[in-house]
This record gives structure tokens, sequence and C-alpha cells, in this order.
């Protein structure tokens, strides 16, 4: 009786266990087979090109493992539905239970020599579990009328490559995506490599890829006072609106706002392209487009949020690129002799002269400023790979690297913006309309920060101070370290301004700091004027109470200077405060973007301010320099 008892215990300890084991081995089966189902998709072809008449059965043509791969026993594949997932169908095929067979003849294709594309959505399963593919299907109904257009995908030919084979997913960037937010002008390493969106086996099957050779170069330069404006500007040669902030994405790296101990004032760009291939996919219809897209990017659609999106594909593909080699070099000048923008682009075009074929007629004077005041960011693109440890090294070996661009082309520029990137929403609206309001939604937030973003790589004046000091020092001592001293306009920047010059009273020093536009603690500052005695502060300035004329030998009418800060009108603000020592009334007529800060008086500016006035010192008088933000 005993032992009967200890065995039925030991029989339900046994069952007990057993049944555990079971249930712990089906959830991990479950797994293994989501990754075994995972591998068997990879072992089949996702392009297919049949020959079939009408009432054919094409089953067997359309499920075809690519070349050495078996399918695994376990695994069942069959037809789960035909044409494009959420869209009506209306095509050449016909599914009946799981097999398919061509329906009709699309005979205005046919006549017309037009490659016949249908999407067919393979179910792969192994137990319960399922799987996914879509898989295009290219007809050829017409032997007799179209046999010069039907394309085996495994005999595809190439028209633009030596060897006649398909093209590769790592010989275009066609179908790849790309940030064009986030991620600096065209390059490869912002391209969205391991993450297609378009199938290269689809695009081939149908020759949607053309590559022809290119043999071009082009360039272009431009230069402004604000970095603001520069980065809105720049890539207006390829029809990206001004004002957008695209391919920003490394734009604060390459600019330095002061150089030298001293502020930049004047940037430059520049970038050439050395073209040899030229691609385009032949259609740019995102509903054409959407039968060729990877099973990653259907599976991500479904899986992903708007952001994780734009993050793994990019917020655009490519249709149409460049490959070739490219230069680019950015320039923070901050020198005195160089005054205008045009006299900047001069050097900058001159320094690649056996590109641009310029020279410096008319500006050699400020060669050497130029050189010596100027900081360089220079990176290059394809070609071989030519050591070099500046800018300089690398032109001496400019003519070596272009040679060897054909050899080793890399991705290398765009045409037009708008044909050339194609938004990810305008595809994915033809999976899920929602999910594609969400992408674009969420793209237009990103923009619309990277504009505050932007605005805030400029440097403006918001916070101005007075004060005297004894002896002469080049930089304000503490606790005034973190302000620019004001400088005297059109010199070395070695003279630090003096309000009292010539007075012989104590030194005046002006100082000033700066912070990008969207500072939360302090605006910057739109505008400048000197008040004079008891005169009554304007509406909307800030007096700074400290006399300008304080302490001089002959006392001197008492100066006061007041500051605006930006309004909702304003389109600039100051980023340089400097001051003149000449006549009275000063003669020279001042640099683009510069202006003399005025006497006011009783809601008039119609008189200099000269800041001895009444010390019988030197003549002084303010100047401001005023950058758009907007």
């Amino acid at each position: 009786m005993k032992f009967t008892v200890f065995f039925l215990l030991f029989l339900i300890v046994l069952s007990s266990c057993t049944k555990g084991d079971v249930e712990t081995s089906n959830e991990s089966g479950v797994e293994l087979q989501y990754k075994t189902l995972a591998e068997e998709k990879e072992k089949l072809e996702t392009a297919v090109a049949v020959y079939a008449t009408q009432g054919e059965d094409i089953t067997d043509k359309v499920i075809i493992p690519k070349e050495g791969q078996v399918l695994d026993a376990k695994t069942i594949v069959k037809i789960k539905s035909i044409g494009l997932y959420n869209q009506p169908y209306e095509g050449n095929l016909l599914l009946e239970g799981n097999r398919i067979s061509l329906n009709r003849l699309n005979k205005l294709s046919a006549e017309r020599g037009n490659v016949i594309s249908e999407v067919v959505t393979l179910e792969l399963s192994i137990s319960e579990t399922k799987t996914f593919l879509e898989v295009l299907v290219v007809i050829n109904p017409d032997v007799e009328k179209n046999q010069q257009n039907y394309h085996n995908i495994n005999e595809h030919k190439s028209k633009t490559k030596k060897d006649d084979s398909p093209i590769k997913r790592g010989e275009t960037f066609l179908g790849l995506g790309y940030d064009v937010i986030n991620s600096s002008y065209i390059n490869r390493d912002d391209v969205k490599l391991t993450r297609p969106v378009l199938d290269i086996d689809k695009l081939n099957s149908v020759n949607a890829i053309n590559q022809t050779p290119s043999f071009q170069t082009s360039w272009s330069s431009n230069t402004e006072e604000s970095l603001i404006i520069l980065h809105q500007t720049r890539y207006a040669n390829v029809g990206v609106e001004i004002g957008l902030p695209l391919f920003s994405g490394d734009f604060g790296v390459k600019y330095k706002q002061t150089y030298l101990n001293k502020q930049t004032n004047k940037y430059s760009y520049f970038r050439a392209d050395h073209k040899v291939l030229e691609e385009f996919l032949t259609t740019s219809d995102p509903g054409t487009l959407r039968k060729y897209i990877t099973d990653d990017f259907l599976n991500g659609i479904m899986q992903y949020k708007a952001s994780e999106i734009l993050d793994i594909y990019g917020s655009h593909i490519f249709i149409r690129c460049y490959q070739g080699g490219s230069i680019e070099s950015s320039f923070s000048y901050s020198g005195s002799e160089i005054k205008s923008t045009k006299e900047m682009d001069a050097h900058v075009k001159a320094r690649y002269k056996f590109i641009t074929l310029e020279s410096t007629s008319g500006f050699s004077n400020s060669q050497e400023d130029f050189n010596n005041n100027t900081y360089i960011h220079f990176v290059s693109k394809g070609g071989g790979n030519y050591s070099a440890t500046s800018e300089e090294q690398f032109m001496n070996r400019y003519g070596e690297w272009v040679n060897s661009i054909k050899e080793n082309p890399d991705l290398s520029g765009i045409g037009n913006f708008n044909n050339s990137l194609l938004p990810i929403w305008l595809i994915i609206n033809f999976v899920d309309p929602g999910k594609a309001k969400a992408v674009e939604d969420e793209f237009n937030k990103r923009l619309n920060d990277r504009k505050k973003g932007i605005v805030n790589i400029q440097n403006f004046i918001n916070f101005i101070r007075v004060w005297e000091q004894n002896d002469v020092p080049r930089i304000p001592e503490p606790p005034l370290t973190n302000y620019v001293m004001g400088r005297i306009y059109r010199t070395e920047n070695k003279d630090i301004l003096d309000a009292n010059r010539g007075a012989k009273g104590v030194y005046i020093r002006l100082g000033y700091r700066l912070s990008p536009k969207e500072n939360d603690n302090q605006i910057p500052i739109a505008d400048i004027v000197i008040l004079q005695n008891n005169n009554s502060t304007p509406n909307g300035y800030e007096k700074i109470d400290f006399d300008l004329n304080r302490n001089t030998k002959k006392k001197g009418e008492r100066l006061y200077l007041a500051y605006r800060r930006v309004n909702s009108t304003d389109k600039e603000a100051i980023d340089y405060i400097g001051a003149h020592y000449g006549k009275n009334p000063p003669s020279r007529n001042l640099d683009l973007g510069w202006s003399w800060v005025m006497l006011y008086n009783n809601g008039q500016r119609n008189e200099w301010a000269d800041l001895n006035r009444g010390a019988k010192g030197d003549y002084i008088y303010l100047t401001v320099h005023k950058t758009k933000f907007k």
C-alpha cells in the first residue's frame, strides 16, 4: 500500500514537471519559429519575372527560392493576397484559394512595350506561427510582341554596367533614405545604408535604375556677415527654399564665431563637385514606388512610431543623385582689412582658382590678413585615399585626387532638391495613410524646432556694461571676464575703445556679452542711442547710469548710453560694437551692416554723438553692426 501511494505521488510530480517542460519548450519554440521564418524569408526572391498565357496558373513561378537556397521542410508557403496592402485591386492576376493565375492581358501596356508588374503577398508558416512577404511579379504576357522586353530577374541586363550584371545595392544610392534635417549636405556617412526603403531586386526587375556617365565639375560660393543668413542661403543653388534649415546637422561645428580671440565678422561656404555618374529612377510616382519597397520597410511602417521611422529610414529617399568626388570648405574670418562680403568671396574663390579660374584682382592688399585671420574647416569625399593633415597638403595633390575619382566614386551631390529626394511619407501613404500623416507631422515639427535652433547658432549682444579703469589692460578684469571689449572700427582689433580718449581722465571702457537670440535670460539688443544731460529715456529703452565723460580734466557734458531690446517687428539685432576716432562730424562712409550711434534729443536723432562732447578730447563716435535673424 505504501509503495502504491509513493508510486502515484511520483507519477503526479513527474507529470507536473513534464507539463512545465512542455510549456517552456512551446514558448521558446514560438520564438525559434519566428527566427526560422525570418531566415526562410531571406531565402525567397522578392522579385520574379514570369511568362504566362491568359488563365495559366503561375503559383509555382511566384514562389521561387534564391539560387542555392532550399526552404526548410517544415515551412509552408502559400499565396495570401494579390495587390497592395490596404488598397483595392484591379489588376492582371486572379487568386482562387491558394492558387494564382493570369486573369487577363493588359494589352495597352503590352502594345506600348511597358513592363507589367503586380504585387503578391506570400504567407510563410511553421505550425501556428506566420509571417508575410511581398513579391513583385513582372509579367510579359505576349511573347510575340514583347519578347524584346522580357526580362528574367536572374538574367537582367543593365546597359550602364561594363559586365552587364544587375546593379547591386552597394553600387547605387537610389532607394536609400536620408535625414535632410539632421544630416549635413549630401554624403555617404549620413545615408541609411543598412535599412533600404526600396528593394534593389525589385528595381532591377523592372529596369527602374538608370545610370549614365556624367563627367562635369560644378562649384558654388557664398559669403555672408551673418551665420544665420549663410545657412539659410548656402544651398539655394540646389533648389532648397531660403530659410529652410535643411542639411544642418554639422553646421554649428564648421564655423567659429570667435577666432584668435577676435569676433568673427564674415562667413563663407565653398563647395566643388566632380561628377562621374548620374543615376535616377525611371519613375518618381509614390504609388508605383510603393510596389518596390523592402520587406523591412513594410514591417517598419506597421511596427514603428513616426519618430522611429524618421530615425531609422530617414525623411526622404534618393530618386536622383550623382556619384563622384567633392570638396567642401567653411571659412570664419575675424580680421579687419576685408571690408565687404564681395572682397571676402573673392579671396575664397581665388583659393580654389584651379576650379573657379578667378583671382583676387583688386583685393591683393588684404591677402595676408585673410591668411592670418581665417579659420578653415575642410572636407573631401570620394577619390583615392590621399593622406593629408591640412587643406594645403591635399590641394598639392589635387590633380591626382581628381584623376582617381572615376575608379573610386562616392555620393557627391544632387541636382534640384525636389527632383532628387522624395518625402518618405508619400510612399507610406499607400500602406497606412494615418501613419503617413503622423510621419509628415513629425517631420514638420522637427523642421520648426531646427529653425529655432539655427537662430541660436548666431550670437547677438544681450547685455552692455560701462566701467572705468586706471590702466590700459587688453582684456577685461574680473568680474568682467565674460565681456567682449568694444574696439575701434577699422583697425587690426588692437585698439580697445576708451570713451575718454584725449580728455585726460580715467579710461572709460565699454564691454558686452554675446549669446544666441533665443536666450531665455536676456533678449538681444536691437538699437543704441546716446542721451545728453537730463534728456528723458525713450520708451522701451534702458539707460546705463554711467557718465561716458566721467572724471575728465575739463568737465564735459554728461552722456549716457541707452539701448532697446528686440521686439516683434525687428528683423535684425546688434552683434558688434565699435567706435571711430576722427573728425567732427565723421566723414567716413561705413561698410554694409554698420551704422552710427546718434544723439537722442527730444525724440530726434539728427546729431552726431561725440563721446567726448564738451571735454576737449578726441572726437569719438560709436558704431554698431547689425545682423539679420529672420
